[in-house]
């Protein structure tokens, strides 16, 4: 078997850390497969948290957090991500409360 992993997408990266990759060499049709399965904006992807702070409900509660978002390169930091109405693209979250922690 192959052991060449190859990188299918770098939306998430800079933002949740997820590098996606596949067992498989650049152009294989495995990589090809998935990489156009993010091209084609077919992936769904949820995220699980633990926020500290204010509150978002009860469980069971639901609600979506929207903002035009900018993301742009720092010398010596890496990128920075910032809200801008003017240079951001709309980014839209959707969230449900799960469970509830007490300190």
């Amino acid at each position: 078997g192959s052991d060449v992993l190859c990188m299918v997408s770098r939306l998430d990266y800079p933002t949740s850390g997820v590098l996606p990759v596949v067992l498989g060499a650049e152009g294989s049709a495995t990589a090809s497969w998935f990489q156009a399965q993010f091209a084609g904006r077919l992936v769904h992807k949820d995220y699980v948290c633990a926020c500290e702070g204010r509150s978002l409900g009860a469980v069971g509660s639901r609600g979506v957090l929207s903002a035009a978002l900018h993301t742009s390169e720092v010398e010596g930091t890496g990128v920075r991500t910032e809200v801008s109405h003017e240079l951001g693209r709309v980014a839209c979250t959707k969230y449900m409360v799960l469970a509830r922690y007490s300190p």
